[in-house]
Order: C-alpha cells, then structure tokens, then sequence
C-alpha cells in the first residue's frame, strides 16, 4: 500500500465505507468503479 498518497483521504473513504453494508458497497462501486479495488480490499480485510 502507499499510505503517503491520500492517507486523509483512504481513511476518510474507509470511515465511509465502514457503514456500507456489501450491497451497499457494490452500489457505491457502480458511481465510483475507481474505488472497486479498495473496497475489495477492505472488504477483505
């Protein structure tokens, strides 16, 4: 991982995804296919 790139905002973004629910999840990654990997794996996590 590269924490120095956005660390504000990989937390803030995980803080978020946190109250997303896996349906929730696969919603918001539709808006935002950027974020698929990271939402993989925090999801994994």
């Amino acid at each position: 991982m590269t924490p120095s790139l956005n660390a504000g905002g990989l937390n803030q973004t995980a803080v978020r995804l946190e109250g997303l629910s896996h349906t929730g999840c696969q919603l918001y990654l539709e808006e935002h296919k950027l974020m698929a990997h990271k939402c993989s794996v925090f999801l994994l996590q």
